[in-house]
Order: structure tokens, then sequence, then C-alpha cells
């Protein structure tokens, strides 16, 4: 999805300005589930009904983490390796 914001074809090499674009919009995606979980425990009456969903949050948080780690990860990576595989513009002495 951030590719195409960018401009990219799926399955391309990820620039350094979608590798910027896919942190923003993981950044966004975080933001509104604190956003929702917020909005979840100012309408809680007392502490005891605002721990359920705080609860919850707290064990469902992991695993879209850990998606986007490894998703912002391979982008990286791959962005070095399209530099390492690219010839150098350096004259070897």
């Amino acid at each position: 999805m951030a590719r195409r914001a960018a401009g990219e074809a799926p399955g391309a090499i990820p620039s350094r300005k979608s590798a910027g674009a896919r942190v923003l919009a993981c950044t966004e995606q975080n933001v509104n589930a604190a956003f929702e979980l917020a909005n979840v425990l100012v309408r809680a009456k007392d502490p005891g009904e605002a721990f359920v969903p705080w609860g919850e949050y707290l064990k469902a948080q992991p695993a879209p983490l850990h998606a986007q780690v490894k998703e912002l990860g391979a982008a990286i990576h791959a962005q070095f390796q399209l530099r390492a595989d690219r010839p150098s513009s350096h004259p070897q002495m």
C-alpha cells in the first residue's frame, strides 16, 4: 500500500522515500489504535471497567508491531542490498 502511495510498482525494491512512507503508515496505524483505546478508556465508568480493554489492547499490540518491524527490516535490508549490488563510483586502488 505504501509503495503504491509512493508511486512504486508492487515487488519493486523500496526506495528511501517509500520506506519513509511505510514508517509513517505504521506510525499512523499505531496512533489510531492508541486513540481508539483512549476513547474506550474515557468512557469507562470505573477503573475496573477500564482494565479490560486496556489488557486486550496490550495483548493484541505485539502482533501488529512485530509485523511492522519485520516489514520495515525487510525494506531496509533490500535498500542496503541494492546499494551493495551497485558498482562503486569510486575507483579502486
